[in-house]
C-alpha cells in the first residue's frame, strides 16, 4: 500500500522514466531469454548429432578390434596342430616328430602378434597336469599366474560358462589375476579351447589389448576431453573402459534414464541428470558383443560461450541505459513541460484569473488539450459575464427596489395595528382577514429562503384559502389533508399555492354554484406526493395537450403554455430536482381539474 501511495503521488516525469526503463529491461530480458533458449537448443541439437557420429565412429573402431581378436582366437582354438599339442599335454616341454615344436609354435604366434601390434598379451594354458603355460607379453609385463590360481577366480567360471565362446573382461593395472607384474591395464578376451571330437576342455586362451589402445581411439575422435567422458560396459553392466574427467559411474548407472534408453535403442542421445549436472549422453551398442559405449559431455560447457555473450549483452544494455539517461530526461521534459504549464494555468484559473491562456506549441494530444482548455476559459469568462454578473446586477436591482419599498417590518406592524383596532371595534371578520394577510406575507417571504417546510406551506395555504373563502362567501369550500409524517420535510417555496390560485381564478370563478378544492399530501415510496383537485369548469383538450407536452419535454422548443405560474413552477422543479420529479395534469370539461406533483424527500 505504501508503494502504491508513493507511485500515485509521483510526478509523471518520473513515471515515464520508470516505465521506459521497465519496458527496456523487460524487452531485453525477453529477447535475451528467447535468444538464449533458441541458441542453446540449436547448439545442443548440433552437438547431439556430432557426438552421436563420434560415438558411432568409436564403436566402429572397437568393433574392428573385437572382430580381429575373435578371428585370431578362433584360428588358435581351431588350429589342429595346437589342439594336438594340447591333447598331448606337451605345449612347451615336449617335442614330438609329428607335432608342432616349441620353436615353431613361438615363431607362429610371434608372427601373428606382430601382424596385430595392438595385442599386448598372448597366454595359452593347457589342462594337462604336467604342462606349463605359454605366453608372450609385448608391453614388458611378466610373471604369468599359475593355472590353478586362474581357475580359482570367478572370471574363469564366467569364461568356462561361455562353453568356448569369447568372454571379455577388464584387467586393471594393479590386478595380478593374469600377470604378477602387470605394467598396463588391459581388456582381455578369454576363451576355452575345446576338443573337436568330444568337446572336452583342452585349455584356456587369453588375448589382451592395453587400454591405451582404446584411449587412442577416443583421442582420435574427440577434440578435447576437458568436460567429456567415455565409458564402455559389457552386456553384464561391467565396466571395460572409461576415460575423461567426469565419471558418470559414481552411482549405480543401470537405473539411469540414459542406460534404459540405450537398452531400447542401438544408438541415440539423451540429456540426463548425472551427479547434479545436465549431461548430453550419446550412446551406441551396435556391435557383436552388445557393448554399450557412452559418450557424455556437460551441457554447460556447450553453452558456456552463449552465457558469456548473454552477460556481455546485459553489460552493453546497462551502458546504453546509463548513456541514454540524459536523453530520456530531455524527452520527458519535452513531454511534461506543456502539462506543467497547463497545470499552472489551471491553478491560476482556480484563484479567479479568467484571462489565463496556455501557449500552444504542438498539435499533439497535449496541444489539443491546451486548445480546448483555452476555449473553455474563454467560454467560462463569457458565461460569468453574461450570467453571473448579470444575475448579480439583477439581484442588486431587486435589492434596491426592495429598499425603495415599504419595510416589511413596518408592513407587519401596521397590519398588526389594524388587526387590534378591528378586534377593539368587534370587527371579527376584518380582524381575521388582517391576521391571515399578515401571516401570508410572513410565510411568503420566508426570510429569503427558497425552501420551506411543509408545515409552513400548509399554514400558508390555510391563510390564503381563508382569505379566499371570506371573499367568495359560501361559494368556496376547501379541505387540506396533509399527513403529519411529512410536515418536517422541506419543498421549494410556492409550488402549491399558485395551482390553488389558478383553480380558483380559472376553474371556480366562472363556475355556477359551489366550488370545492381538495389539497392532499402524503408519502409515496421514497417521494412526496401532492394533489390539488377542484370541481371547476376544466381545461380544453387542445390546451391541456399542449400543457402536457410542454411539461414532459420542455427542451424541444415548445412554446410556453399558460400563465407565468405554471412555467415558473416547472422550471424551478427542474432546476432543483432535474428529472427526478413529476408534474401531471388531468382535466375534464365541466368536471374539474386534478394536478399531481411528485418530488423527492428533502430533510
Amino acid at each position: 500500500m505504501r508503494l502504491k501511495h508513493i507511485f500515485t503521488n509521483m510526478r509523471i516525469k518520473y513515471k515515464i522514466i520508470i516505465f521506459t526503463y521497465l519496458i527496456i529491461i523487460l524487452t531485453v530480458n525477453t529477447l535475451g531469454f528467447i535468444f538464449y533458449s533458441t541458441s542453446q537448443k540449436y547448439i545442443i541439437n548440433k552437438a547431439s548429432t556430432s557426438n552421436l557420429n563420434i560415438v558411432k565412429q568409436i564403436n566402429a573402431s572397437i568393433n574392428t578390434l573385437q572382430t580381429d581378436l575373435f578371428d585370431i582366437s578362433t584360428y588358435i582354438a581351431t588350429n589342429q596342430e595346437i589342439i594336438s599339442l594340447l591333447q598331448s599335454n606337451s605345449v612347451i616341454t615336449n617335442t614330438n616328430n609329428n607335432n608342432l615344436s616349441k620353436t615353431e609354435l613361438t615363431n607362429k604366434i610371434m608372427n601373428l602378434i606382430v601382424s596385430k601390434e595392438y595385442i599386448s598379451l598372448f597366454a595359452l594354458y593347457s589342462d594337462g597336469l604336467d604342462s606349463s603355460p605359454y605366453y608372450i607379453c609385448t608391453d614388458l609385463s611378466s610373471n604369468l599366474n599359475s593355472y590353478m590360481n586362474i581357475k580359482s577366480n570367478l572370471i574363469y567360471h564366467n569364461i568356462y560358462s561361455k562353453n568356448g565362446a569369447p568372454y571379455w573382461f577388464y584387467n586393471e593395472k594393479q590386478s595380478t589375476y593374469i600377470l604378477g607384474n602387470n605394467r598396463h591395464s588391459k581388456i582381455i578376451l578369454g576363451r576355452i579351447i575345446k576338443n573337436p571330437n568330444d568337446y572336452t576342455s583342452l585349455g584356456t586362451l587369453f588375448l589382451g589389448i592395453n587400454e591405451d589402445v582404446f584411449k587412442n581411439i577416443y583421442i582420435d575422435n574427440i577434440q578435447s576431453i576437458n568436460d567429456e567422458s567415455i565409458v564402455i560396459v559389457d552386456d553384464h553392466n561391467s565396466v571395460l573402459s572409461k576415460y575423461g574427467d567426469i565419471n558418470i559411474l559414481d552411482n549405480d548407472f543401470s537405473s539411469k534414464n540414459f542406460y534404459n534408453d540405450s537398452s531400447n535403442n542401438k544408438d541415440g542421445f539423451i540429456i540426463d541428470k548425472v551427479n547434479n549436472k545436465d549431461m548430453l549422453i550419446a550412446y551406441s551398442s551396435d556391435n557383436q558383443y552388445n557393448w554399450k559405449i557412452f559418450y557424455s559431455i556437460d551441457t554447460n560447457s556447450l553453452t558456456q560461450e552463449i552465457r558469456q555473450n548473454k552477460v556481455f549483452i546485459y553489460i552493453i544494455v546497462l551502458i546504453c541505459m546509463f548513456i541514454s539517461f540524459p536523453l530520456i530526461l530531455l524527452i520527458t521534459h519535452y513531454i511534461t513541460t506543456p502539462l506543467k504549464n497547463l497545470l499552472e494555468s489551471m491553478k491560476k484559473l482556480k484563484k479567479g484569473n479568467f484571462t489565463e491562456q496556455v501557449k500552444v506549441t504542438n498539435n499533439d494530444e497535449i496541444g489539443q488539450l491546451s486548445v480546448v482548455y483555452n476555449e473553455m476559459v474563454i467560454e467560462i469568462k463569457k458565461l460569468i459575464e453574461e450570467n453571473y454578473v448579470l444575475e448579480i446586477k439583477e439581484r442588486e436591482a431587486e435589492l434596491n427596489a426592495l429598499h425603495s419599498q415599504i419595510n416589511p417590518h413596518f408592513l407587519y406592524n401596521t397590519l398588526d395595528t389594524i388587526y387590534w383596532k378591528a378586534q377593539a371595534n368587534n370587527q371579527k371578520e376584518i380582524g381575521d382577514m388582517i391576521y391571515s394577510l399578515s401571516k401570508l406575507f410572513r410565510l411568503s417571504l420566508n426570510r429569503g429562503e427558497n425552501f420551506i417546510t411543509i408545515s409552513k406551506e400548509k399554514e400558508l395555504l390555510e391563510h390564503y384559502l381563508l382569505l379566499q373563502r371570506i371573499r367568495f362567501k359560501d361559494k368556496l369550500i376547501y379541505e387540506i389533508l396533509i399527513d403529519d409524517g411529512i410536515l418536517n420535510y422541506v419543498i421549494p417555496k410556492f409550488i402549491l399555492q399558485p395551482f390553488i390560485e389558478n383553480a380558483i381564478v380559472h376553474g371556480l370563478e366562472p363556475k355556477e354554484g359551489t366550488g370545492n378544492i381538495l389539497v392532499k399530501g402524503q408519502h409515496l415510496d421514497n417521494n412526496l406526493y401532492f394533489t390539488i383537485q377542484d370541481n371547476g369548469i376544466g381545461i380544453e383538450t387542445n390546451k391541456l395537450n399542449n400543457l402536457v407536452n410542454y411539461i414532459n419535454e420542455p427542451n424541444k422548443n415548445n412554446k410556453k403554455i399558460g400563465g407565468y405560474a405554471i412555467n415558473n413552477i416547472n422550471e424551478r422543479l427542474r432546476l432543483h430536482f432535474q428529472n427526478n420529479y413529476s408534474l401531471k395534469f388531468t382535466s375534464n370539461i365541466n368536471e374539474g381539474t386534478k394536478i399531481e406533483i411528485i418530488i423527492p424527500k428533502v430533510n
